[in-house]
């Protein structure tokens, strides 16, 4: 779980990173001199313990600079610095670490790669690199052999992480170093009192946040709220979409857009009720009180002093949570109430899985249906009510990853990839992955690290619920909702970003730009007139405008659903569901693409998009046609939907291709046969006095 773009860090524009590697690179170059180490030492820089194979590793890349960027945090910094100083003194490698602020880093990444080039590796989302592929390096060859085969124990990675978030249209770029998706915390304490129990679907997590908002949930005579959610612009999103997932998704066909035509979504009667149940559990959260937006730590914070009942947020902030426990302090942090057995021990908050939903969205008629086995085949059985609830967990922007530039020399590409490497082994990854800290577990081995957790605080009842839900949302039968991953996914977001809050009767705030950010902070909000609110129906409405505004932008519909359903891993669209939604486009890039499946008697109209009758003058004698066909001369087809043209009558004419009838002949000539030829000049010595004569006399 890392922060959020453009929520922490002041670190380094792309031109100063530019300049800081000139004089990291300068300096160790230097230094390099300083840094060669006897070959008989190699066992005791090089310990097997950490991943090391003192016979190959040893001074390996001694000599050779690498660039890497990544997001301006401290945390951060920690975690890759100490990386950077075990891998060197092993191998010889010096990475000269660059820093971006968080909400410019993936600019500065595409900027990179686009311009200076100048980066060997960067840290990026892992919904963020799908817009650079084309120069990032394909790890696939480098996996198989580097620095050794079977080096980065590639299956041990949980299934999600390696096979959908690693990966864009089945081509691997990236290294994980995180894995997230939205969970979740209840106080069973609570639920007990109460005689309520955890809840299976929305729609029971909506009632109880309802039910305990307003109570004293922890002794001190105040109200409290019944969920602790924040509301910082970029965690709206991780709520609404988690809620909308099991709604719209039982086979992975993604949750924002029609996989087939890319409509958006926001027009169903799944949308309609998810915004339903985001308003309602929005309304019962500390979003209720005021118009303070509040970040991920003060939701913690509020969370951890009994102050809601239940609460939702990326895996890393409940880390803390697991760790430090639930308790109201005075004011000088000495624990003066907290949830109890009632034995009088503590009785910690419970983890759980997101919700699901007992209903999902038949796309084919835009109706609510109830689960069933064949149309949900992930859904689990709840004991209680015996419906299945189908399950979707929404992977909220994915985790961190490592990506190596293409562009980067040969020998820095081998280097840089070997330290990515060497980081995601278990031996590194495991005690950042099960920690405090931004990052969560990816790998198997991971989940098994119950001796590295007990070290560090964790109860063996917390370690179950964590791995458990883990293993739910990483499985090959998870039904994992992405996050958006392809162009215009930042400018989607933030067409729902702004009109969501309409539905709240809220905006962000408007704030002089010459104001302090302390003295009028841009995300917090402030109330709208009454006529500016919107009901879930207009807000479905302006987002689906909105949307498709977007999609135009980059390229038009059929260009955004191909990068769409890549993005799926999907594959191309079946030539059937191509020919049917986007028939004038694909015979545009190659005619006969896609053959009409029009009767006899009619063709394809290019405006309507689909078969109509042939008109007076045409036929269509055979079926599939693109177009109608124009009679011949001398022959006519009066109305619509011919098959076939009748030849004129004697005496009667068409001179010209496409005639919906005949005319006579004139005067002094003559037309005796029925069939397809002019009419003729009467011979020298006869006459035809009148027209349409079929003789000369």
């Amino acid at each position: 779980t890392g922060p959020p773009p453009g929520d922490l860090g002041t670190g380094h524009s792309l031109a100063r990173v530019h300049a800081m590697h000139r004089a990291v690179t300068w300096w160790t170059t230097l230094g390099m001199a300083a840094f060669v180490h006897a070959a008989a030492d190699c066992a005791s820089r090089c310990p097997a313990n950490k991943g090391f194979d003192p016979d190959t590793d040893c001074d390996r890349h001694q000599g050779t600079v690498v660039n890497f960027l990544y997001g301006d945090n401290g945390y951060m910094s920690s975690v890759f610095t100490g990386m950077a100083d075990d891998f060197r003194q092993c191998t010889g490698l010096e990475v000269a670490l660059s820093t971006s602020p968080f909400s410019t880093l993936t600019a500065d990444v595409k900027a990179d790669l686009e311009g200076g080039r100048i980066v060997d590796g960067y840290q990026v989302k892992l919904t963020d690199f799908q817009v650079f592929t084309e120069g990032l390096e394909d790890l696939t060859p480098l996996i198989r052999s580097q620095p050794r085969p079977g080096y980065m124990e590639w299956f041990d990675i949980l299934f999600t992480v390696r096979e959908k978030l690693l990966a864009f249209d089945q081509i691997v770029y990236a290294l994980p170093q995180d894995a997230d998706f939205e969970q979740m915390m209840v106080r069973e304490d609570l639920l007990t009192a109460h005689g309520k129990t955890i809840p299976r679907t929305w729609d029971e997590w909506a009632d109880l946040s309802e039910y305990f908002h307003g109570k004293d949930l922890n002794g001190d005579g105040t109200p409290d709220f019944g969920s602790c959610l924040p509301t910082r612009s970029w965690s709206r999103d991780y709520h609404f979409f988690s809620i909308v997932a099991p709604m719209v998704q039982v086979a992975e066909e993604g949750i924002f857009f029609d996989e087939h035509d890319m409509k958006p979504l926001f027009r169903s009667p799944a949308y309609r009720h998810a915004l339903g149940l985001y308003k309602r559990i929005m309304l019962s959260s500390p979003f209720s009180e005021g118009d303070v937006s509040h970040d991920w730590f003060a939701m913690r914070a509020k969370f951890m002093q009994g102050e809601c009942a239940l609460y939702m947020d990326l895996p890393g902030l409940l880390k803390v949570v697991d760790l430090q426990g639930v308790a109201r302090t005075n004011a000088s942090g000495a624990a003066v109430w907290r949830p109890s057995y009632p034995d009088g021990t503590y009785w910690p908050p419970a983890r759980i899985a997101p919700p699901g939903s007992a209903q999902v969205l038949d796309r084919a008629n835009n109706s609510m249906v109830f689960c069933t086995a064949e149309r949900c085949p992930n859904a689990v059985a709840d004991e209680l009510s015996g419906l299945l609830i189908n399950k979707a967990t929404y992977w909220a922007t994915g985790g961190w990853g490592l990506v190596v530039s293409k562009y980067s020399p040969a020998t820095n590409k081998d280097a840089i990839f070997h330290w990515f490497a060497w980081m995601n082994r278990p031996e590194q990854s495991t005690v950042t992955a099960v920690t405090p800290g931004y990052f969560d577990p990816w790998r198997k081995s991971h989940l098994s690290a119950r001796d590295t957790m007990a070290a560090n605080g964790w109860g063996w009842r917390q370690m179950e619920q964590y791995f458990s839900i883990t293993l739910e949302a990483t499985g090959m039968r998870s039904n994992a909702a992405m996050d958006l991953r392809m162009p215009g996914s930042s400018e989607y977001k933030a067409a729902w970003r702004s009109s969501q809050l309409l539905l709240l009767g809220k905006r962000e705030k408007q704030c002089d730009p010459s104001a302090s950010s302390t003295a009028c902070d841009p995300l917090n909000f402030e109330d709208v007139p009454p006529e500016e609110v919107l009901t879930e129906d207009g807000l479905m409405d302006e987002m689906s405008r909105a949307w498709e505004a977007v999609t135009e932008t980059h390229g038009g519909t059929l260009s955004q659903l191909r990068m769409y359903r890549r993005s799926l891993g999907l594959g191309e669209l079946p030539n059937q569901i191509l020919c049917q939604h986007f028939f004038t486009l694909a015979n545009a890039e190659a005619r006969g693409t896609c053959i009409p499946s029009c009767a006899r008697g009619t063709a394809w109209d290019r405006t309507a998009l689909q078969c109509a009758p042939c008109g007076p003058g045409f036929y269509a004698p055979t079926t599939g046609l693109f177009e109608c066909v124009p009679c011949e001369p001398n022959s006519f087809s009066a109305g619509n939907g011919s098959v076939g043209c009748t030849s004129c009558a004697a005496g009667h004419y068409a001179a010209e291709p496409g005639q919906s009838e005949c005319s006579a002949c004139a005067a002094g000539k003559y037309q005796g046969e029925t069939q397809r030829k002019p009419c003729s000049e009467c011979s020298p010595g006869t006459f035809s006095a009148m027209e349409g004569a079929t003789a000369c006399t």
